[in-house]
């Protein structure tokens, strides 16, 4: 991750304490993108996790799918939460995105 990505996630975090990401609601949004206008799209999403005993949590958190834009996304980290968070903020910065690239068309 980079570090304004890291830094943008955890002013995320941080900015609403008390809030958790529902797991089965991001998951299903990232599940089934618009393709166009013209119906929607399935995409795979898989989430993993590895025993990783070199890490202080043990485990190792991966989430792989394909964005609204058409790249390929791969996130991990250390705890499920943070992870979460990173596929989040990764697809409000493409959703972000993708609207200015159609406001800019219009």
């Amino acid at each position: 991750m980079s570090s304004l990505f890291d830094s943008e996630v955890y002013q995320r975090r941080r900015a609403t304490p008390c809030t958790r990401i529902d797991i089965e609601a991001l998951l299903k949004r990232i599940a089934l993108h618009q393709d166009d206008g013209e119906g929607h799209q399935l995409v795979d999403v898989t989430l993993t996790v590895h025993y990783r005993p070199d890490v202080a949590s043990r485990f190792w958190w991966s989430l792989q799918w394909k964005a609204e834009d058409g790249e390929e996304r791969i996130l991990w980290a250390q705890e499920l939460d943070l992870l979460l968070w990173r596929a989040a903020t990764s697809e409000a910065r493409t959703a972000q995105r993708l609207e200015l690239q159609k406001a800019a068309k219009a």
